[in-house]
């Protein structure tokens, strides 16, 4: 009998067969009893139909088979009852379903026949189910398809017009008259109609329309109303009733209609709101339209008086209507009678008690208080007495309001600056508090006593909480401040109620792990490394989300510890820490008591206050929610009395959640949690009978040794197995005392985590629970040993779980628990197509990189791409238009993964794991090396700490391809050119050396192994054992001699044809291969090249210095047609970056292809060369001018596009190498130079103007005086002093100022201004010459060294820069090169008047002989990325250093192993080893 219905039935054979003849009805409309079921349906709904089936035979004496399409069974179907479960996969996808229906319609008719829908998908069957007669009224639907239960299906029927709400009223044959009474008041109800059943049911009389009030009104009704009678639990119709109504987990109504009070009911009953029955009809038909009809409430306010205090109430009016404008407020004499009166009070918002002794012995307003108080409604007493002390309070209005402090007409303007009534929040959240929470009327344990035994009940008599709202905690120190939901209550709570209040109300989300913690632990804090142990034990409990702490609530050394590790977290993802502090022993609790009938939003609460208040102890300011119960006593029905304490109360609560009873209602089966109980110190009262209770309960518990109180003592006795306390004697002897734990934390090898891991998870059944909680303690050993260790069990994990984990590990970067899941249950390329959108979700994202993606950009996985190529300027997610099965080969899971940890800014061994897996690792780090490189340059200057944290990982990147790199070259040195130069069809055909180059990476282009392939492509086939002479001879003389060099030969295989054909024809095609070789070599195209830039600068020079006397000249216009040459190979390196790009970026991100002019200006010497081309325009437009300033000006821009001409040469100094480090040390000289004589011309200025109005003051202000003045300042600096000026004399000079005014004579200087403006010059050139100039040396001396050791890599790069240029530039120099221009120009013109379409070849195809020496390629580099990290962990643990306490424990150990080895010897084997030792 299933666990619901054990204390229904209770073994009554009687209510066994009312249980099965109310099953046959439910499940088939059948009078005849169902005692065997049959459920046919599909494999692939087996979870489903088992939950049903173990449904339908828990209920009752029922029994149930199943059948599926595997299943063998005989013609025919013997079962009483037959269920189709219905689905896609069974009814379209499978030919069973027709072939069962038609057999049972063949058969002679005794088997009833039930549909049920697994699934929501009726439409999609109608034609299927139509064909055989099925129609929608036959057909059971469930609620919830993936919780099947018996107790949530329904027939689902069309809708009615009337959007009228079914209410089902469920009551027992002696509450018939109050029933007719409800049901003539419910009549009139426009928008609910109600079921009533008759009005005597019994199990013998019940008739089909009773079964179906039970089996369709009722289940498909929308709310329940109960009416409590003094026989309904006892009815067996409507005890059954009860229970299922409880399961439907629909709202439920209780109106009490008992005569007698003596009869318990049960616990959910009275944890829910009940209604007393009222006679009075005006009263009842309100409170029924409250609870049936949900009419929403106005924003009225309603004053409740006697009409003596007519006065008093006037003015209250007065007051609420000028501090609530936006309520209406209104009194209650405006209401013409009581029927309007109740009704207005149901819509009002509030209603205030004018409090006086005539109103509180007035039953008129009793009544008035008692209907809005049943309705919920906010209460605000006010006290019309002068003083509170004046006003004694009937029991009635304590057990309604409490006994708080009433406002008086003083006070109320602090009520209406509390803008309570108008944050609704908070209204709603004190309404069920203070209708649900409660406290006991008496304070006293002896008085409660007192009180139980004289009313002959058994609990203590109760009244509203008067302590709830929000605390605001002050820590010692008294700045910081943290805010805390609290609430007071009584030990004797019901547990749902207290659930309901954290859960709903509060808004905590349902625990997922559950840790109690007992005991202050007054050794740890004094203690480092016991609290270094606990807290990073605890650090992995409180990453798990949905955590649960339960502490006492006060200010403890472990408290501190909980804290410490809480504060830790995000603010929005810290644990849940409730705090369980008995209310009578808090100190400064009337501070928490609430004011003016409202809860206290918030309660200041100051500890270093309470710490010199009365009371044992005050609260901890780490704790996010504190339960504060009063002690309460309850007297059994012997007369004997005990106290409910608070250690009880928390253990019961504990379990409670623990066994999940708090969801009962939402689910027919509650889950239990994972939970412990922490032992740290404790005293012998409190954490003993915790731990008594926790075993009773077989909870785990934790004992720490070496925290010293309880805890000690309890690991002490265990040890030795026996103590003389009885108490502690009984844990010892407990039969569940296996489920006792004990950590030794004085012994530092003690593994705290891991004991606390081991104990959950072997408290656990659920395998998803067990992964979740491995992955918050990041021990993939403890999921293997758990979990994985049977393969069977993968299978049963759900996909959706899985991946929910994977992501969970991945974002916490747990590479081990990654691996695990890798190698055990994730099929890494289906998780990384599956979820590239979730990878991604904004919330997960780092500030910076939102900030550089653009906030308000939308972060999808094709936005993220974008930003991924922009921002390295190179595609790397290509989709390739070639076979199916050379694109399998390309996929790379791994690549796309670590991209994603890349960008995640702080996932750095994560994203070393997943490179290790990529199928080609030396493209993937560079790759992420560019990416990081990137994302540090985008970083605000503020955010300094991420970027040193970027670069870090960038040089971590670069090292492991330069490493990697290394380890190929080592292993594998033939084979490292193609490596490095073979195109690969997963990055667009570029190679390694490309990549590297695209991606800047000059350390790894200076390796060794990257020079020799640019060593070969630099020479071609031209061998490098050539000599300089050689190589002189053969540019001067253009190539016509090739046979002066040596070239590198290749043996093919030669071909019958080739033997046979004469010398001549092979000498003639070796001097054809030869030619072709010379000129394509990119030696010799950069040979002929500058072979002819010297001739350009030579007949410049020539030209220049003869002068253009003559524009049509023939050397002016081989000048000009030289230049216009030189123009159109500008216009060839444009065209080239173009085509480049469309090679990077390929078609579909071709919107993030920079401009055309950033691809020209990408190399720096454009900018030099636009510079000098535009000044050689401007002087030859200048020398057409017929002006003599024009053409000086043309001259001065001719000489100076000279000048430029022959510093372009230095650019082909870098494929030197030991020019091109020079230049570089001459660039960053330049900057440094800048900065100097920004601080230089401070001095220069300032002592040549003061210098100067010195010694020639009152001078005229021209153009002449400024540049004497800087003319000053200036050459002083290089020994130019200029003293013939400063010391001539008359006649050399004068002191007219008509004279040295018309530039006659210079102007002479009076003596003693001489002497001032020489000892100025002293100053002046101490500083500036001496001092600044040194400086400027020395920061040139710096920058030397700094070039100088970073000269190889840039050396290398840079020559790379230029081998690749060469490689494109023509075969044939300048300007007979305009030639090939004009080639490809008429070539392109002829292909547009066919309309030719030009493809771009920017991919180059991919054969399968390619694809296989790529593999292997491919192959070879991720065995040296396997070997390389294996060596690198070796070496890592080789250097790892041993500690002395790691020898003293090896020590420690092998003396132990010795000594047991003596005690086991007998004295006879031990004397032969002693005389074999003195042989």
């Amino acid at each position: 009998m299933c666990e619901l219905f054990s204390y229904f039935c209770a073994g009554d054979k009687r209510k066994e067969k009312f249980v099965a003849t109310w099953l046959s009805h439910l499940l088939c409309d059948s009078q005849k009893p169902i005692e065997t079921v049959l459920l046919c349906h599909h494999s692939t709904d087996d979870l489903k139909v088992n939950k049903l089936k173990n449904t339908i035979s828990e209920l009752g004496p029922v029994t149930v088979n199943s059948k599926n399409e595997h299943t063998k069974v005989e013609a025919g179907f013997n079962e009483d009852l037959v269920i189709f479960c219905l689905s896609a996969d069974y009814v379209q996808r499978s030919e069973h379903f027709f072939n069962d229906v038609s057999t049972l319609m063949e058969g002679d008719g005794k088997n009833e026949v039930s549909y049920f829908m697994m699934e929501d998908s009726y439409q999609d069957l109608k034609k299927d189910l139509a064909s055989k007669g099925i129609k929608r009224e036959n057909v059971f639907f469930f609620d919830d398809p993936d919780e099947p239960s018996i107790f949530r299906i329904h027939r689902r029927k069309k809708k009615e017009n009337s959007k009228k709400k079914t209410v089902y009223v469920s009551g027992c044959w002696d509450a018939a008259p109050m029933m007719e009474h409800v049901q003539k008041l419910t009549s009139s109800f426009t928008t609910v109609e109600c079921h009533f059943p008759r009005k005597t049911r019994s199990i013998a009389r019940m008739s089909k329309e009773d079964w179906s009030l039970i089996t369709d009104k009722m289940i498909s009704s929308d709310q329940y109303l109960i009416m409590i009678s003094d026989d309904y639990f006892y009815d067996e119709i409507t005890s059954m009733e009860c229970e299922l109504i409880r399961r439907r987990g629909k709202i439920i109504h209780i109106i009490d209609a008992r005569k007698s009070k003596d009869r318990e009911v049960p616990m959910w009953i009275r944890s829910m709101r009940i209604i007393p029955y009222e006679r009075d009809d005006d009263v009842l038909n309100v409170l029924l339209l409250h609870l049936l009809d949900d009419q929403q409430g106005h924003d009225t306010i309603i004053i409740s008086f006697h009409p003596s205090d007519l006065t008093n109430a006037e003015r209250c009016l007065t007051m609420f209507r000028n501090g609530l404008s936006q309520c209406h407020v209104r009194l209650s004499s405006d209401f013409p009678d009581s029927k309007t009166l109740f009704q207005q009070i149901m819509k009002c918002q509030a209603l205030i008690l004018c409090l006086s002794e005539a109103f509180m012995e007035d039953k008129k307003c009793r009544k008035e208080v008692e209907v809005a108080h049943m309705m919920w409604k906010k209460l605000i007493p006010i006290n019309l007495q002068s003083t509170p002390a004046q006003m004694e309070r009937p029991d009635w209005l304590i057990k309604i309001i409490g006994y708080h402090q009433y406002a008086n007409q003083e006070e109320i303007n602090d009520i209406l600056s509390q803008n309570v009534l108008l944050s609704k929040d908070n209204l709603k959240i004190e309404n069920w508090i203070q209708r649900n929470i409660t406290v006991p009327l008496h304070s006293d344990i002896s008085t409660q006593i007192s009180a139980c035994r004289d009313g002959c009940v058994r609990g203590p008599q109760h009244t509203m909480t008067d302590a709830f709202g929000k605390v605001e905690v002050f820590a010692e120190g008294g700045l910081e401040r943290r805010a805390a939901m609290y609430v007071r209550l009584s030990t004797n709570s019901d547990l749902k109620t207290v659930a309901s209040l954290i859960i709903d109300h509060w808004g905590l989300e349902q625990p997922r792990l559950l840790i109690s913690v007992t005991g202050e632990g007054s050794q740890i804090i004094n203690n480092p490394s016991k609290s270094r142990v606990l807290t990073n034990a605890l650090q992995n409990i409180v990453k798990e989300k949905g955590v649960w702490f339960t502490t006492d609530g006060a200010t403890s050394e472990i408290s501190k510890v909980i804290g410490q590790v809480v504060e830790k977290e995000d603010v929005n993802e810290r644990p849940t820490v409730i705090g369980i502090a008995s209310w009578e022993y808090l100190k400064m609790n009337e501070n928490l008591v609430i004011k003016h009938g409202f809860g206290r939003w918030p309660a200041t609460y100051s500890t270093r206050e309470a710490i010199k208040a009365s009371g044992e102890y005050h609260l901890n300011p780490f704790c996010s929610h504190f339960l504060l119960p009063h002690k309460c006593a309850v007297v059994n029905e012997n007369g004997n009395s005990s106290v409910i304490s608070t250690a009880r109360f928390r253990t019961e609560f504990e379990e409670y959640i623990r066994q999940g009873k708090y969801a009962l209602q939402k689910s027919r089966c509650p889950e239990a949690i994972p939970s412990l109980l922490l032992v740290v110190g404790g005293d012998p009262l409190q954490s003993l009978s915790m731990v008594k209770r926790s075993l009773d309960l077989r909870r785990p518990v934790v004992v720490l040794r070496g925290t010293g109180g309880f805890a000690d003592t309890l690991a002490n006795a265990f040890t030795k197995g026996r103590t003389d306390e009885l108490k502690i004697m009984d844990i010892l002897t407990h039969p569940a005392r296996h489920h006792l734990s004990f950590v030794n934390l004085n012994d530092d090898r003690c593994r705290l985590g891991h004991t606390i891991l081991d104990v959950l998870l072997n408290s656990i059944s659920d395998d998803e629970q067990k992964l979740s909680l491995a992955l918050g303690f990041d021990n993939s050993e403890k999921a293997m040993e758990h979990v994985f260790f049977d393969n069977r069990k993968t299978q049963r994990l759900e996909e959706s779980f899985v991946t929910d984990l994977m992501l969970k590990a991945m974002r916490e970067e747990k590479v081990d628990f990654v691996r695990l899941l890798i190698a055990e249950c994730v099929d890494i390329e289906k998780f990384q197509l599956n979820n590239k959108d979730k990878l991604y979700t904004s919330k997960y994202l780092p500030d910076e990189l939102r900030r550089q993606l653009g906030w308000d950009t939308i972060p999808t996985i094709e936005n993220i791409r974008c930003f991924v190529v922009r921002m390295i300027a190179m595609d790397v997610f290509v989709e390739y238009d070639v076979n199916m099965d050379i694109r399998d080969h390309q996929v790379d899971p791994y690549f796309y993964l670590m991209v994603w940890s890349l960008l995640m800014m702080n996932l750095r061994d994560l994203s070393i794991f997943f490179w290790q897996h990529c199928k080609e690792p030396l493209p993937s780090a560079l790759i992420a090396s560019g990416i990081l490189r990137q994302l540090r340059k985008g970083c605000q200057v503020t955010n300094r700490i991420l970027a040193d944290k970027l670069f870090k990982h960038e040089k971590e990147f670069v090292k492991l391809s330069c490493d990697v790199l290394q380890e190929f070259f080592e292993d594998n040195p033939e084979d490292t050119e193609r490596l490095l130069m073979k195109p690969r069809p997963r990055w667009r055909n570029l190679s390694c050396m490309e990549i590297a180059f695209r991606l800047k990476h000059r350390p790894f282009m200076s390796h060794e192994a990257c020079k020799i392939p640019i060593y070969r492509i630099w020479f071609g086939r031209i061998s490098p054992e050539n000599n300089s002479l050689r190589m002189i001879i053969s540019v001067f003389f253009l190539g016509m001699f090739p046979f002066v060099l040596k070239f590198i030969d290749e043996f093919p295989n030669k071909s019958e044809n080739q033997k046979d054909a004469s010398c001549c024809s092979r000498l003639c095609d070796k001097i054809k291969t030869r030619i072709v070789e010379f000129y394509t070599a990119p030696i010799m195209r950069f040979s002929h090249t500058m072979a002819s830039y010297l001739l350009f600068l030579t007949l410049f020079s020539y030209t220049l210095l003869a002068g253009f006397t003559d524009h049509f000249h023939w050397r002016a216009m081989l000048l000009y047609c030289w230049v216009i040459t030189l123009m159109l190979d500008q216009i060839r390196e444009l065209i080239n970056g173009i085509e480049e790009n469309k090679i990077f970026f390929g078609h579909k991100y071709r919107r993030e292809r920079p401009s055309v002019v950033q691809v020209y200006f990408r190399d720096k010497w454009n900018y030099f060369d636009v510079t000098i081309l535009c000044f050689y325009v401007i002087a030859l437009a200048l020398s057409f001018v017929p002006s003599y300033t024009a053409v000086e000006f043309s001259r001065v821009f001719m000489a100076m596009s000279l000048i430029a001409f022959f510093m372009r040469i230095l650019k082909t100094f870098s494929a030197i190498e030991e020019l091109g480090p020079k230049l570089w040390m001459i660039a960053a000289m330049a900057k440094d130079l800048m900065f100097f004589v920004i601080i230089l011309m401070v001095f220069v200025v300032s002592y040549a103007i003061a210098a100067y109005s010195v010694i020639y003051p009152e001078s005229v202000v021209d153009w002449d005086l400024i540049a004497n003045v800087l003319r000053l300042g200036y050459w002083n600096l290089y020994g130019e002093l200029l003293l013939e000026d400063l010391e001539a004399k008359e006649p050399d000079c004068s002191f007219d100022p008509a004279v040295y005014g018309a530039d006659i004579l210079p102007r002479c200087a009076v003596k003693h201004r001489r002497l001032i403006g020489m000892a100025m010059m002293g100053v002046y050139l101490l500083f500036a010459n001496v001092m600044l100039l040194n400086i400027l040396i020395a920061m040139f001396s710096d920058t030397y060294q700094r070039v100088q050791t970073k000269r190889n890599q840039k050396w290398n790069y840079e020559r790379y820069a230029l081998v690749k240029e060469f490689q494109r530039v023509p075969v044939i120099p300048m300007p007979l090169g305009a030639l090939i221009y004009i080639h490809y120009l008429l070539r392109w013109i002829y292909r547009k008047c066919r309309r030719c379409t030009v493809v771009s070849n920017t991919e180059k195809v991919v054969s399968g002989k390619d694809l296989n020496e790529i593999e292997t390629i491919n192959c070879l580099e991720r065995e040296c990325v396997y070997l390389f990290m294996k060596k690198k962990t070796e070496e890592s643990d080789a250097q790892k250093q041993i500690t002395v306490q790691d020898i003293s424990n090896i020590v420690s150990e092998q003396l132990t192993m010795r000594i047991n080895r003596l005690q086991s010897f007998t004295e006879t084997q031990l004397m032969s080893q002693i005389s074999e030792s003195l042989k």
